[in-house]
């Protein structure tokens, strides 16, 4: 099947920058990576066999990408999620849930990178179990199992960074 490398990238790029965003918790190396992204894309794009759809290739490679970055320049920072709340009619409420985003994100920050991609992509970024096992190759029950424990260890450090 012939690919449109446009259509890719108009079609493709937000999410693949949310996801690279989420891990990576800043704009400036978030975009850097995407741009790598679609330069190994527009290189391998001809290579791209469809054993998997597209969109699930092309995670693989924004996953790669990212874990790369993240071991080579070990950076663990707090992630500012940008504003999405449409309705702050009500100070107070809106207040309290940008403080649950932000204890979300910098205990997120603290999972390791593995941990931190799987919860991400499962409950943020709403792959499924199948979706995630291609995107890592890995194993569905193996994806699962990553999950149950990486949300279970992400309930612990919200518990102590909130003193509990």
């Amino acid at each position: 099947m012939d690919y449109n490398f446009d259509e890719i990238v108009r079609e493709y790029s937000g999410m693949l920058y949310n996801h690279i965003r989420r891990m990576i918790g800043n704009d400036e190396d978030s975009r850097d990576i995407l741009q790598e992204v679609f330069i190994n894309v527009y290189k391998k794009i001809d290579s791209f066999r469809e054993e998997s759809s597209l969109k699930t290739w092309l995670f693989r490679i924004a996953s790669n990408k990212t874990i790369d970055f993240l071991r080579k320049e070990k950076r663990f920072k707090a992630e500012e999620l940008p504003e999405t709340l449409k309705e702050k009619s009500n100070p107070l409420q809106h207040t309290e849930q940008v403080l649950k985003k932000d204890l979300v994100n910098k205990a997120l920050m603290k999972l390791k990178e593995e941990e931190r991609e799987i919860v991400i992509m499962k409950e943020l970024d709403g792959f499924t179990f199948r979706e995630i096992a291609e995107i890592k190759e890995i194993p569905e029950n193996t994806v699962k199992t990553k999950l149950y424990t990486s949300l279970k260890k992400l309930r612990k450090i919200i518990l102590e960074i909130q003193g509990g």
